[in-house]
């Protein structure tokens, strides 16, 4: 690359990478309030408990993000380290992929691509930080980056046809939502020549490779999968009359609100995208792309059962590869480099003020829990039953037992508090059976399977009911 020309793409080097800092140095300044939020500390706690990988619905790619707390664990460092580790590993990954997008193979459309899918979509979910929908997305774009370098540089068919199915492999299996935005990308790419002027022979034996990985992801997520298969029943009884109820659900006409008053930034690169299309005759791409994003968001709709901020915005973020495609490549590149770089910026701005504006509630829900705690600490229980049904108010709680543990365990109480949330039926049904069992989220836990290093649980008490403390508005 010339220096006139790095220079000149020096700016929007500095943005594209400044948001992936920006977003890692967030997960690392909200990690407590992060981590200690669903999914995380489930996952955590198993991972250091058990000492192995916790890896579920066969979503393989996560394993990337699970080997930080694993080898932290097995290396004794102290759980507050742990807990630090696993929050920024997240986006650590995203980073490193974004690095490898722009710095080494100066894929800076794909780079610029990839930076919307993780803003445009996002307030909520930015604090729902395990994701694989996220890492399959990141694995994604790592894919075709690749694939992209490989072609420049000459190389054996052979070897690309090698890290693409790996790569893909890894991202498919992460999570059954990523089949849309690989099958646009990949088609996309080849209608537009944009990967490489491939012979048709080859065009094939990717979309074959694409194919067997994408039809057995769908029959493992359907026959095995328990969560995923309950995901993917509804598109089971696809037909007319369930889709005019999915897309004229609460649940939509919430998404359409938030997309004018929270991810109007959305629609807006959609129009100019189109638009663009259409002046460049490129019919093709915008049949295309029209075809999928309509099929995406309503086999989406069909999934939703109603609407829950953080989750419902993961799986509407994979709908920004195929929305803003038609931007990035065929707006973006027709800006002068400083424009390009203001208009990535003022985006990136927008949307880190959504985040930003979306931290209150996870923050005031951290602080909630907390006070959990100290309660129990003044009332010398240390294992609490909240017969309540709250998910409202504080967002999930599912997996409050295992957060409620690490985050008493980080304070280093000892015997460490724990509480779980829910109905008399919900928690009947894993309540302990004896003063040396946890109630976990799924199960009751034996205390033998619990490492000593990091946890000390109380095995003199019973479970006791508590009052449910009011969390701040």
């Amino acid at each position: 690359m010339e220096l006139q020309e790095r220079i000149q793409l020096a700016p929007l080097r500095i943005v594209i990478l400044g948001l992936f800092v920006i977003l890692f140095l967030g997960s690392v300044y909200f990690n407590i309030e992060r981590i200690l939020f669903a999914d995380p500390a489930y996952v955590l706690f198993r991972i250091i408990n058990l000492g192995s990988l916790q890896i579920s619905e066969h979503r393989y790619g996560s394993f990337i993000t699970q080997l930080f707390p694993l080898i932290a664990s097995k290396l004794h460092l102290p759980l507050s380290w742990i807990v630090l580790i696993y929050s920024a590993s997240f986006n650590l990954f995203y980073l490193v992929v974004a690095a490898f997008l722009v710095l080494r193979w100066k894929d800076y459309p794909l780079a610029t691509l990839m930076s919307f899918y993780f803003v445009l979509f996002v307030s909520d979910s930015y604090f729902w930080v395990i994701n694989e929908v996220h890492q399959g997305i990141a694995w994604m774009f790592l894919c075709f980056g690749a694939m992209h370098h490989l072609y420049l540089k000459n190389r054996s068919k052979v070897i690309i046809l090698v890290v693409f199915s790996v790569l893909a492999w890894l991202s498919i299996y992460s999570h059954p939502l990523i089949i849309f935005p690989f099958w646009f990308l990949l088609l996309f790419f080849l209608l537009d020549k944009k990967i490489g002027s491939w012979n048709a022979p080859f065009n094939i034996i990717l979309c074959a490779i694409l194919l067997v990985l994408c039809v057995s992801r769908v029959v493992i997520s359907l026959k095995v999968d328990q969560y995923d298969s309950s995901k993917l029943h509804p598109l089971t009884s696809f037909g007319a009359l369930n889709i005019w109820r999915a897309v004229t659900s609460p649940t939509v006409k919430e998404i359409l609100r938030r997309s004018l008053t929270n991810y109007w930034v959305v629609p807006l690169l959609l129009v100019w995208g189109m638009i663009a299309l259409v002046r460049k005759r490129k019919y093709k791409l915008a049949t295309l792309t029209i075809t999928f994003c309509i099929a995406y968001f309503v086999c989406v709709f069909l999934t939703l059962a109603d609407f829950l901020a953080f989750y419902t915005e993961t799986q509407l973020a994979p709908g920004t590869v195929m929305i803003t495609a038609p931007f990035v490549f065929y707006v973006f590149p027709d800006l002068k480099s400083k424009t390009a770089a203001f208009l990535l910026g003022f985006i990136f701005i927008v949307r880190l003020v959504y985040i930003g504006i979306a931290s209150d509630k996870f923050v005031s829900r951290k602080q909630w829990l907390y006070s959990v705690l100290k309660d129990m600490r003044q009332r010398n229980i240390t294992k609490g039953i909240i017969y309540a049904e709250i998910r409202t108010q504080v967002l999930s709680v599912w997996a409050i037992p295992e957060e409620s543990l690490i985050a008493s365990a980080i304070e280093n109480d000892k015997p460490n508090l724990t509480f779980v949330v829910g109905s008399v039926k919900s928690i009947s049904k894993i309540k302990a059976d004896n003063r040396s069992q946890m109630i976990s989220s799924y199960e009751a836990w034996d205390i033998d399977s619990t490492n000593r290093r990091y946890f000390d649980f109380d095995t003199t008490t019973n479970y006791q009911s508590i009052q449910l403390p009011m969390m701040r508005k």
